[in-house]
């Protein structure tokens, strides 16, 4: 873990405030804001972003259209959070509604097409349910 305070003292002690605070700058909000700019393109020079990719398992029953009404719905979430309209809170009920049902109905397509295919059709049936509920046999 690295401390932060340790190294932030002397990246201020290397900027050039005199860029920051300008005489012929008459707004404080201005100073500040040019110190502000100053001060995180440092930080963002000293400490960059680390991203980290995430392994998803793939779910067949996903379609892009779903993802897009996740995505949707995410956003109405926001909206209705950020106001407090109550017809934009019924909408958002709604909206999550129908697409849990569509969701459901989405697996349920999967799961069936899965077991028709299959040749065998018990053991298929287990895996399924074993990978819903996320358990694995116990070996004895």
């Amino acid at each position: 873990m690295l401390n932060i305070s340790l190294i932030m003292p002397q990246i201020i002690s290397h900027v050039q405030l005199s860029t920051a605070i300008q005489t012929n700058s008459e707004h404080v909000t201005e100073m500040f804001n040019n110190f502000h700019c100053i001060l995180l393109r440092h930080f963002e020079n000293s400490f960059p972003s680390r991203y980290k990719s995430y392994i998803t398992k793939h779910n067949g029953w996903i379609t892009k259209w779903i993802k897009i009404s996740c995505q949707r719905k995410r956003d109405l979430y926001f909206m209705y959070r950020d106001s407090n309209n109550p017809q934009l809170k019924e909408h958002c009920k709604r909206y999550c509604a129908i697409l849990r049902k569509v969701i459901n109905f989405a697996k349920k397509l999967y799961y069936d097409k899965q077991i028709e295919l299959s040749s065998h059709r018990v053991k298929t049936t287990w895996k399924i349910i074993k990978d819903i509920t996320r358990k694995t046999v116990a070996c004895y």
